[in-house]
């Protein structure tokens, strides 16, 4: 029986009794002793702490006080409440006790059997009823029991409603699934179901009708559920957060499938952008998604990623999407300061589900399968068989391969044998053009997709349970992910165990959790892939049979007849080398443990502990069949002239070339968390920490040649690696690899923070962190092992002055920050840093390089951060949302500067640059209907853009900031800058003309080297400036169906065309080949030059970066569309509570673009696939 008095402004609800207890052994055969000897720590532990836990005693000794005094003793000195019905008990009545070091249910009986209340203990509160007697000679009547499930109009579960028996003051609370259970001593009556946000019901019950099903209508005026905004360090109200974050919940993080979880990210999260392509030509320090731009420029450009708490050091890949609760983007300096160092590009916390209290044991399996297009290898344009064949016999007219030709050996392709043969006449002119014109109806990508492509497929599977009593709740969840990749040979697998449980001791004081999280992976791919060198190569004939091609460093006519068939063979071919030889295995293992006290009412103290390693195996086993195999021994073996004897140098035998690497992670941290009320108007909480980390990453490889999978051994130790062996086919030596190789990092960290924030009248907020990192990679000098770190932030709500007018949102409420977060780039130090190579020089010695000199005056990146905030909701929320301006400042960010060469050196790496951004978020949420169709729109647009405002050097040259700007960025503009030659109209014989001092020119070295920034353009930022999405869900019944459309706009990218230097270099891939200029006049139909024998490279570099390759990015894409169906209860007898059905379809295509070549500025080269993808959830 469940009896309920709400009190003050608790929402809590606690359900009672708690259900049975739920235990299961998993029996999994990649759990290790470490899983197993941490379970049996806890579980002993458990059983002490649970045994203390009853200890709980009070002391009171009290003269005629009222009850209501003396409650609010016992909650003093128990930390439980009291809920019960005042109408029932009167609290004014007055009570004597006397108890010392009495355990709290003794004092409870003593207290209540002198006024006949009857008391139940859930979690930390106490349930207070009045005890009725029965009348003397009257049987005692039975109870009826009532029970069902309170679901909306959609058919969705409503956890925590209220229902109770109208008249009566009998009351439960829904659980999570929307099951009740009542009861009551009528046969019939009415029951009353409330919750927040819906309208109140009224249902009739009766003795032949016990079980209901309860549908709750949706409110118009629906209150804001309370949302709590998790810093990774505490757990803190919305309203009581002044910085900027954005929250994605389980549902939304659902939407999508896909085995990474911050794929699930793109396009539903405000001001975090996916970088699907960085400008041609950059590449220092991307990253794959950015949080607000930039904010450096050569550091870490990686948001921090927090997983339960603690940042999380491995591979993303390992992190079950399944296993997610909940999601929160730190943004700002008030969000974020509170990680100091590490949050400089934004932090994204991830929590992953814990069970609830007071819930039975649920049973839930969630399976999926995406299958994905093949690639599309012909989106973008490239030769044709014929035009590559007649740009061949152009340059074998004009002596391009005759020094190969010459030397015998060197690769040919199969067009050139063929004129070859024609020049030595071995064939006829007509015979040449008929197996040309043969030859040009081949067509490599076809075969090359027939043979070695296919659609990938993707498959999700996880079995979760979670649950838990009034003392203790669990989650636990086994899950396994397949895929097959878009190569044949390409594969990969995941292995999850996820276990995380939390006791609640000593009544409540005291709390327990511990995090378990194993992952295996294993993935494979052929490391030597086949790739077409030419468009008409043919890798098998009309019967299937695999056929040789060149290797790109042999002639197929030498590769079969050298060595006259003593040595290996020689020849290749790809279909019967399209294998994998390339294994990746990784095991990762995370230990998570908090332990809290409650030592006062208002005082809290936390220690948390983390532990975690990864290890990774990596194998490329080339089997002694394999064609690399037998071309490594043929290059180094040698025939005697005299007995014939072959020679190998390199044994023949299997190739096992190995890479180990790992990393183990300790993370301590203590805290003392405050927070008390003074009165109804004033708040205060803080939090008060210190820890310390270290993260610890090695790896090693070596080769072994002649190995023998049988016997694992090798026949290295006959193998002379400081000798310089000649290869067979010309005079080039080398020396036998040894593959060896050693790295290993040390990075030790220590912090103290703190954060503290006020609330007055519960609409002024202040909030101040304050945080000081060291670490020991940076500074020699004392005074700069460290940085100290800051934040303020402010809030009002508008809305909830007197003077606010009504006209305007119900909702309306400001917020600023400002402070400073940090950065850090592990790859530099303040100490001279060097790398020895693993190949010994010609004195038989391993020299070092220098990669950086020391650098005493190393300082952290520091990034200052504004943000002015402004969030709203007009009256039932029918329109909801936030907009923000932020400005970035960093400084002392990592670059490349100039130093006197008389140094030893030219350049150095150290704080020499510094980078401005701002922006705006606009978000915004809109209930459009909510009747019986329900529609709702997320609208989020961002806008951001990024300076370099220092830089330690300019660059060198035009052609270096044309090329490749990121590495010689300039003030001024943005990190990635797409600048361009200006061209002008083709000369009469097809060349190219640009500005050289502003003057039309040719001369292309001149242009290269020039430093007169006049003679080039700046178009735009290589990254959108303008990006965000637009997602519709329409929800009918058991129905929900919702889209996405996305969009990026402000940016540049430069597309491909003929590149005159690489197709002379058999890069066939180049477009625009027929609209080059050919004859006279040409030039004024078309810009693309002339192709000239031999390729002048500053010559092609000005059309390749000219500013008629240059397009716009922006674009609208419909990113996806997922529909799904929900049942509830469906199949009672079979234990089924809930069934759900989806369809998803991502990547639908472009809808509008703003280049007219049909490019997709994401990918460029090859379109995006297109996936569907089928899923269904059953809640047993």
């Amino acid at each position: 029986m469940i009896f309920y008095q709400l009190k003050g402004n608790c929402d809590q609800k606690h359900p009672y009794p708690p259900p049975a207890y739920f235990s299961k052994n998993i029996n999994w055969r990649f759990c290790t002793r470490l899983f197993i000897k941490s379970s049996t720590l806890l579980i002993l532990l458990t059983t002490s702490l649970v045994r203390f836990s009853n200890a709980q005693t009070i002391t009171l000794k009290v003269n005629q006080s009222s009850l209501r005094s003396i409650l609010n003793k016992i909650e003093q000195q128990s930390g439980y409440d009291f809920w019960y019905n005042k109408g029932a008990i009167s609290e004014t009545e007055k009570i004597s006790v006397d108890v010392k070091g009495q355990p709290l249910d003794v004092v409870l009986k003593i207290v209540f059997a002198q006024k006949k209340i009857g008391f139940e203990i859930v979690d930390k509160t106490i349930f207070l009823k009045p005890l009725t007697e029965n009348p003397k000679g009257n049987p005692t009547k039975t109870e009826t029991n009532i029970e069902g499930y309170v679901v909306d109009d959609q058919g969705k579960p409503i956890p925590n409603a209220t229902i109770k028996v109208k008249g009566g003051d009998m009351m439960t609370i829904a659980n999570g699934s929307g099951r009740f259970k009542i009861s009551t001593m009528s046969d019939n009556g009415i029951l009353i179901a409330t919750s927040l946000g819906y309208s109140q019901t009224e249902i009739p019950f009766s003795f032949n009708n016990r079980v209901l099903n309860i549908i709750l209508q949706s409110e118009e005026n629906r209150l804001e559920d309370v949302q709590i905004v998790s810093t990774g360090y505490q757990n803190i109200p919305k309203e009581r957060a002044t910085g900027s974050f954005t929250q994605i919940d389980n549902s939304l993080i659902n939407r999508s499938v896909g085995q990474n979880i911050l794929d699930r990210l793109d396009g539903i999260t405000n001001s975090l952008i996916f970088n699907k392509t960085s400008p041609l030509g950059t590449g220092a320090s991307s990253s794959t998604l950015s949080i607000r731009g930039r904010s450096t420029i050569m550091g870490n450009p990686n948001p921090l990623i927090i997983l339960d708490n603690f940042p999380y050091q491995g591979d993303l890949s390992n992190i079950n999407p399944n296993d997610i609760e909940s999601i929160t983007v730190l943004k700002d300096a008030a969000a974020a300061s509170i990680w100091g160092t590490l949050a400089g590009n934004g932090v994204i916390v991830i929590n992953t589900k814990k069970g609830k209290l007071n819930q039975k044991v649920s049973v839930n399996l969630n399976a999926n399968i995406k299958i994905l297009e093949k690639a599309n290898l012909t989106s973008q344009k490239q030769l044709t068989s014929a035009e590559y064949i007649e740009v061949e016999r152009d340059l074998f007219d004009k002596g391009k391969f005759n020094s190969t030709i010459n030397n015998g050996y060197g690769n040919l392709s199969p067009a050139v044998e063929i004129m070859l043969s024609k020049r030595l006449n071995n064939i006829s002119e007509a015979r040449m053009i008929q197996m040309l014109d043969s030859l040009s109806r081949s067509n490599a990508t076809d075969q090359f997709l027939k043979y070695f492509y296919r659609e990938p497929v993707s498959q999700q599977y996880q079995l979760s349970l979670d649950g838990g009593s009034a003392a203790h709740q669990y989650f636990i969840s086994a899950g396994l992910d397949q895929t097959l990749g878009d190569r044949k040979s390409t594969s990969n697998n995941r292995k999850s165990l996820n276990i995380n449980q939390t006791f609640y001791l000593l009544n409540g004081k005291m709390d327990v959790v511990v995090g378990l999280a194993l992952t295996q992976s294993q993935s494979g791919f052929n490391s030597r892939a086949y790739n077409p060198r030419y468009p008409y190569e043919n890798v098998t004939n009309e019967s299937g049979i695999a056929l040789a091609v060149t290797d790109g460093i042999l002639r197929l006519p030498y590769a079969q007849s050298a060595g006259n068939g003593k040595l290996l063979d020689w020849l290749y071919r790809p279909l019967n080398d399209d294998a994998q030889n390339s294994t990746g295995k990784t095991t990762d293992y995370r230990l998570n443990t908090q332990l809290s006290y409650q030592i006062l009412k208002s005082l809290k103290m936390s220690a948390n502990y983390l532990y975690q390693q990864g290890i990774t195996f990596n194998e490329v086993l080339d089997d002694q069949n394999s064609y690399y195999v037998r071309q490594q021994v043929n290059t180094l073996s040698s025939i005697n002239t005299t007995t014939g004897l072959v020679s190998r140098p390199l044994p023949f035998g299997d190739i096992l070339s190995r890479t180990n690497s790992g990393y183990h992670s300790n993370f301590g941290r203590i805290q003392f968390i405050y927070s008390k009320s003074f009165g109804e108007s004033h708040e205060l909480n803080g939090i008060l920490g210190g820890e310390v980390r270290e993260n610890i990453v090695n790896s090693s490889a070596n080769i072994l040649y002649g190995y023998n999978r049988n016997t694992q051994t090798s026949l290295n130790q006959f193998i002379d690696f400081s000798k310089f062996n000649n290869y067979f086919y010309n005079t080039t030596t080398s020396q036998i690899q040894t593959g060896i190789y050693n790295y290993g990092t040390v990075d030790r960290n220590r912090s103290i923070y703190g954060n503290l924030d006020y609330s007055y009248l519960k609409k002024y907020h202040l909030s101040l962190s304050a945080r000081k990192d060291e670490s020991n990679i940076f500074g020699v000098k004392s005074n700069q092992k460290g940085v100290p770190l800051w934040s303020a932030g402010t809030s009002w709500l508008i809305s909830s002055e007197e003077f606010y007018p009504l006209i305007l949102p119900k909702y309306l409420r400001f917020r600023s920050t400002y402070g400073y977060n940090g950065n850090s780039d592990q790859s530099t130090s303040a100490y001279l840093t060097a790398s020895i190579d693993n190949v010994a020089n010609i004195y038989g010695q391993f020299p070092a390089n220098i990669q950086n000199p020391p650098n005493p005056s190393l300082v952290w990146e520091k990034i200052a951060n504004l943000n002015l905030g402004l969030d709203f909701a007009t009256k039932g929320n029918r329109i909801s949302g936030s907009i923000e301006f932020y400005l970035k400042n960093a400084k002392d960010l990592i670059g490349y500067a100039f130093t006197a060469p008389q140094t030893g050196i030219t350049q150095y790496r150290g704080n020499s640059a510094s980078l401005k951004t701002k922006g705006w978020d606009f978000s915004i949420q809109s209930i459009n209907t909510n009747g019986k169709i329900k529609w709702r729109t997320s609208l989020l647009v961002n806008f951001v853009r990024d300076r370099i405002t220092a830089y330690g050097r300019e660059p060198a040259s035009n052609s270096a900031l044309v090329i490749s700007n990121t590495y010689t960025p300039i003030m001024g503009y943005p990190v990635y800058s797409i600048f361009s030659y200006p061209t002008t109209i083709l000369d009469n014989a097809g060349n190219p003309q640009g500005y050289l001092n502003n003057v039309v020119s040719k001369d292309y070295t001149g242009m290269a080297n020039s430093n007169n920034r006049s003679d080039l353009v700046y178009h735009g930022s290589g990254n959108p400036t303008v990006f965000g999405s637009l997602i519709n869900t329409i929800g009918w019944k058991k129905f929900e169906f919702s889209f996405n459309l996305t969009f990026k706009g402000g940016y540049y990218f430069r597309r491909n065309s003929l590149n005159n230097t690489n197709l002379y270099n058999n890069a066939y891939n180049s477009t625009d080949y027929a609209n080059r200029w050919m004859k006279v006049g040409d030039e004024f139909n078309t810009y693309v030059p002339s192709l000239v024998y031999p390729a002048i490279i500053n010559r092609t570099n000005l059309f390749t970066y000219s500013d008629k390759l240059v397009e716009r990015g922006d674009h609208l894409r419909f990113k996806d569309v997922r529909i799904g169906y929900t049942l509830n209860n469906p199949h009672n007898h079979l234990g089924i509570h809930q069934l759900s059905f989806f369809g998803y379809a991502s990547n639908l295509g472009i809808i509008w673009r703003a280049n007219k070549y049909g490019i997709d500025p994401d990918s460029q080269i090859t379109d995006q696939q297109r996936g569907i993808a089928f899923g269904l959830k059953v809640t047993f």
